[in-house]
């Protein structure tokens, strides 16, 4: 009957049913694709795949054409055979629950699909005309011999009714689907409320600053955890004991300290002048000036200083503390005079594999040799050594370290908010994106659309709209409309700008706006702890807490959020019920807040670009096509809902048995591994 298949009427229009699915199909199943033709390349196995509930499922036709069609798409052997064994638990599902209900399907119904240039995938229809027909003058004619048998070869099946036969099974399941989809119905009242949710938006720029940028740049000392030892006792045993089994039977630790000394940079030739378009020569070195040292000379002063001072702390004239502290080239090292803290013996996680080594071998007490690395070079210390079950004496100065850590970023960044946010309302200029650079490329993420679009457990319908969503969320450009040069037409009315932090303990705000607060006195010591501020709480009034110096912190950027519908979870803002009052309810566009909020633990800035009302003649010109869209949503999330409970129930009741031989590798001494595959990984 397939070889009768010469007409078709003239003018197919092409649309889009399951367009992400259908174009990876129709592209890695073609003729031209390059699987096509090559084989399943696996190893001989039992001809069973997969049984279910009792039913088998083939290895050389059901196995093998849904594995090709993974691994022609680029998936590796092991995702490949997952991706297969699920569709066909989905396919297998819905097929015996439509032999349950009687339904039949025959051989001349597939004949009349692929006809009319459709086959069916794991019960869902595909539009496969452009693949099969061939455009003739006005006509489109099903193409037997050149385009239906060489997809067929393609997906390692060797007979046209070997793929008639497979389809049969995949037509009755998508019966089965469409049965399920016509069980659900949409009101035109449901259909309205979802229109004036998704068309009520807000678009906002947001900088944020995260205590996590800070948490690195902190430069404390070991005065400082001791201070907030004295000052946390209580929240410190606390800790302990919530974590008291991490302390029971410890491996051997050392506790390390290090002195590191970087490597000067390579001299980098004189930067041109004038954007590179010739200009004068850098100018000559002032009488007297040593020349500049080469990084080889440089890299033997560094080992000669360490060398030096590893003599004095083996002499006992310095102790390595001291020496930390004035030689480090890191900051933060110099800070705690190298103290590394306490790493698992077996693998101290040092960042060189000579330093590694090094610990493991070194006696307590002793200094390592200058060790040289490619960053530069070392001394190592094992200060003590300790294991078995530990003490609250023996672990609180650890404690207290990340304890008061979390506290100290937090009110660093905290207050480089506040500051930053008075920086802004000051001026001239207040655009938080005339301010800030931004990190993130207009459009939607292309590795995202990538990973989604290799997502077998996706269907197409949650696909496509995953991706209308990500591109309606693409930033747009735009200036802010201004009344005055770089001050919005919003900001006309004068502001009071909230007071910049103040306290005992000043405070660098590197990275925050200009006019940051000062950098307080290194060791001084911490008042009180800061626990995260609930979103109500005015975070501008908090109370303040003594932050040890900083170091060098990397600047904030500005995040465009929207445009995007209210919602538990705002992009940029977490789910920071403050701020999404303020730019759907309070702010007017160009607005910036005249607060900070806590959006997931970071502080933000906040500032409103445009907010969209809909509109009910919108609504009523597309009411009929968004029912039947919302009702296919509803209707697929039905469907994976009711396979999800099937596939988890009898998976649990053991019905569901893949073949091992497919899905077991072997080690490295060819023993065989465990199965890699879990059935029903895919069901959201």
């Amino acid at each position: 009957m397939l070889e009768g298949m010469r007409r078709q009427g003239s003018s197919i229009a092409i649309y889009i049913i399951f367009g992400i699915l259908i174009t990876v199909f129709v592209i890695n199943f073609g003729p031209q694709s390059p699987g096509a033709g090559q084989g399943c390349g696996g190893a001989s196995v039992a001809d069973t795949a997969l049984v279910i509930h009792g039913n088998k499922v083939r290895v050389p036709s059901d196995f093998r054409s849904v594995y090709s069609f993974f691994k022609n798409r680029g998936s590796e052997e092991r995702s490949a055979k997952t991706s297969a064994f699920e569709l066909l638990i989905r396919r297998e599902l819905l097929a015996m629950e439509a032999e349950k209900r009687g339904l039949v399907v025959k051989k001349e119904m597939v004949d009349e699909e692929i006809k009319r240039g459709f086959i069916f995938l794991g019960g869902q229809r595909v539009d496969m005309r452009d693949q099969f027909f061939e455009k003739v003058g006005d006509e489109y004619l099903f193409d037997y011999q050149r385009r239906f048998l060489p997809f067929v070869y393609g997906i390692n099946l060797r007979t046209a009714s070997t793929f008639v036969e497979l389809q049969q099974r995949e037509l009755l399941a998508a019966m089965m689907a469409e049965i399920l989809r016509g069980s659900v119905a949409v009101s035109r009242d449901e259909t309205l409320a979802e229109f004036l949710h998704e068309n009520n938006t807000a678009t906002y720029d947001v900088v944020a600053f995260s205590p996590s940028m800070y948490r690195g740049a902190l430069l404390a000392t070991e005065a400082d955890v001791a201070a907030y030892l004295a000052a946390h006792t209580a929240e410190v045993e606390a800790k302990f004991k919530a974590d008291q089994s991490l302390y029971k039977g410890v491996k051997d630790q050392l506790h390390l300290r290090h002195i590191f000394v970087a490597k000067a940079a390579a001299a980098k030739p004189d930067a041109a002048k004038d954007g590179g378009a010739g200009g004068a020569a850098a100018p000559a070195a002032a009488p007297g000036a040593p020349a500049a040292a080469p990084a080889a000379e440089a890299a033997d002063d560094g080992k000669a200083k360490l060398e030096a001072a590893r003599a004095d702390i083996a002499s006992g004239k310095r102790k390595f503390e001291d020496v930390a502290k004035e030689l480090s080239s890191d900051a933060a090292d110099r800070a705690m005079a190298g103290d590394l803290g306490w790493r698992t013996k077996e693998f101290p996680g040092l960042p060189e594999p000579a330093l590694n080594a090094a610990a493991k071998a070194l006696e307590v007490g002793k200094v390592s040799d200058v060790i040289v690395s490619a960053r530069g070079v070392h001394l190592l210390l094992v200060q003590e050594v300790r294991k078995g079950d530990l003490t609250f004496d023996q672990v609180k100065m650890e404690i207290a370290l990340e304890l008061a850590k979390d506290a100290w970023s937090k009110e660093a960044a905290r207050r480089s908010a506040i500051a930053a946010l008075a920086a802004a309302q000051r001026g001239p200029i207040k655009n938080l994106a005339d301010l800030y650079k931004s990190d993130k490329p207009a459009g939607p993420n292309t590795m995202d659309l990538q990973r989604m679009m290799n997502d077998p457990s996706l269907t197409p319908e949650q696909q496509q709209q995953i991706l209308e969503m990500m591109m309606k969320q693409a930033p747009k450009s735009g200036a802010i409309e201004l009344e005055s040069a770089n001050v919005p037409a919003a900001w006309v009315e004068a502001q009071d700008a909230p007071p910049a932090a103040g306290g005992s303990a000043e405070m660098t705000a590197s990275g925050a706006a200009p006019a940051a607060g000062a950098a307080p006195a290194a060791g001084a010591a911490p008042a009180g702890a800061a626990a995260a501020p609930a979103p109500e709480v005015d975070l501008l009034k908090l109370p303040e807490i003594a932050v040890p110096a900083l170091g060098e912190v990397k600047p904030p950027v500005v995040n465009r959020g929207g445009p995007t519908p209210r919602a538990e979870r705002l992009p940029e803002l977490g789910a920071s019920k403050a701020a999404a009052k303020a730019v759907f309810d309070q702010l007017a566009a160009g607005e910036l807040a005249k607060t900070i909020y806590d959006a997931n633990g970071d502080y933000v800035l906040v500032q409103l670009i445009e907010r969209k009302t809909p509109k009910m003649e919108d609504f009523d010109k597309e009411a009929d096509q968004r029912m039947r869209n919302l009702r296919d949503q509803r209707a697929q999330s039905m469907i994976e809902s009711w396979l999800k409970e099937g596939c988890l129930a009898a998976d649990k009741a053991g019905k569901i048995k893949p073949n091992v031989g497919l899905t077991r590798e072997l080690d490295e001494k060819g023993n065989p591994k465990a199965s890699f595959y879990k059935p029903c990984s895919s069901f959201r």
